[in-house]
Order: C-alpha cells, then sequence, then structure tokens
C-alpha cells in the first residue's frame, strides 16, 4: 500500500512539471513557474537536510525501505519534487474550492488563429 504513496507522488510531479512548463511559457504566469522551482528545490534541500540530521535521519518515509539519512541524492531530488508537487498540488486543491478560479492556468501553447 505505502508504493501506492510513492506512485502518486509521481502523479502529482508529472501534473506540476506539466503545470510549471505552462507557466513559464507564458509571460504573465512566468512567476508562478517560478516559484513552483522555488518550491523543489527548497523541498530538496529540507530532505537532504533531515537526511543529515541526527533526529530524522532514521525516519523511513512510506513506500521506502530504508531510513532517509541512507538514501543517495538522486532519491533526495526525486522525493524533493515529489513533496514539493504533493504540497503544491494540495494548496492549488484548496484554491480551486474556493470558488475564485485561482487555480486556473494557461495554455501550454497559444492557438495559431489569435
Amino acid at each position: 500500500m505505502e508504493q501506492i504513496a510513492i506512485l502518486l507522488g509521481l502523479a502529482f510531479t508529472a501534473n506540476k512539471l506539466v503545470s510549471t512548463l505552462k507557466n513559464l511559457t507564458t509571460a504573465d504566469s512566468r512567476g508562478s513557474g517560478l516559484t513552483q522551482i522555488v518550491v523543489w528545490v527548497v523541498a530538496t534541500l529540507v530532505l537532504v537536510l533531515a537526511g543529515q540530521a541526527d533526529v530524522t535521519s532514521t525516519l523511513t518515509l512510506p513506500g521506502l525501505d530504508g531510513p532517509l539519512g541512507d538514501l543517495d541524492f538522486a532519491s533526495y531530488v526525486v522525493l524533493g519534487l515529489i513533496a514539493g508537487s504533493t504540497g503544491s498540488v494540495a494548496y492549488d486543491f484548496t484554491k480551486a474550492v474556493d470558488n475564485t478560479n485561482s487555480a486556473a492556468e494557461p495554455s501550454l501553447f497559444k492557438n495559431s488563429d489569435g
């Protein structure tokens, strides 16, 4: 069952990667895309720090076989992407529920007919 958490996190990551690409290709939304990149970087840094800290290095996350301190750098990056994306999806959901259409995203490509 814990592997489903990782797969769901990867799905959130794929969704947020596409959303970020959409935002980066639209001048009006470039700030949102850059914000998402900052979220991923910070989440990865937090996980790397947590893996090195005595208080959290023995923590085992759902879907993982070993403790946080035993992960390689690529695993920290993947988990940082998952953590940042999951948080962003949860934030987007709360913004969408407020009935103000604040979670709307621009199209990836502009229509050629205007």
